[in-house]
């Protein structure tokens, strides 16, 4: 029997997500476990691997992504990490919300308009804008969060001076590699950890021209 189409919702997996008949079959009594699981894995490897486990799966999770909401995503994304990265991340991520309640917080997945994955996904934190030399500008975040295949990136977007990072934190911080706009480091355990929240507070709250 060939797969109705997701827009025939007559059935929701966990938190209101829309889905088909034949895919509600899928999720059965576990509903929203089973529907973090596969964003989960959809966060890590892409839509092309969640098509191949069965017909029109890519489709169904990118609809699924759509409808939830970005502390949904920023979760299942964690969900997703091995530990003890999870764990790390988890960490950092709890610190910079206690640090700054209510900033804006943003889940980008690391694809393009195509759906193309081109990057690893994101948490990022705070807001700036961004101007650009024909005079359209857009906003994004001041602090990123992300998994990489060695360890954890945190990125400090928008500084005006590119040499500051290395210059302030890059000898204090332990064994981490410090560029323009990135800390990039294998655990937490390796690195000074309140250095590097020094850099995520000025990250956060240092005027940026944008």
């Amino acid at each position: 029997m060939g797969q109705a189409p997701v827009d025939a919702v007559t059935e929701r997996c966990g938190r209101g997500i829309k889905i088909s008949p034949d895919q509600g079959a899928l999720c059965g009594a576990s509903g929203w476990s089973f529907c973090s699981r596969l964003m989960a894995i959809r966060a890590d490897t892409g839509d092309a691997w969640a098509a191949s486990i069965r017909p029109g799966m890519g489709q169904f999770v990118a609809s699924m992504r759509r409808e939830m909401d970005v502390p949904e995503q920023v979760e299942a994304y964690l969900a997703s990490q091995p530990e003890p990265k999870q764990a790390d991340l988890r960490r950092l991520h709890a610190h910079i919300l206690a640090e700054f309640p209510g900033c804006r917080l943003w889940f980008t997945d690391g694809t393009n308009a195509d759906g193309k994955v081109v990057a690893n996904p994101n948490i990022g934190y705070g807001a700036y804008t961004i101007t650009y030399a024909d005079g359209s500008s857009r906003e994004f975040y001041r602090i990123g969060l992300s998994a990489n295949t060695t360890g954890i990136s945190v990125y400090v977007l928008g500084l005006d001076d590119k040499t500051y990072l290395a210059r302030t934190y890059g000898g204090s911080i332990g064994k981490a590699s410090v560029t323009g706009y990135c800390i990039k480091f294998r655990h937490l355990a390796v690195i000074n950890v309140d250095v590097l929240q020094a850099a995520i507070q000025y990250g956060m709250s240092v005027h940026q021209a944008g």
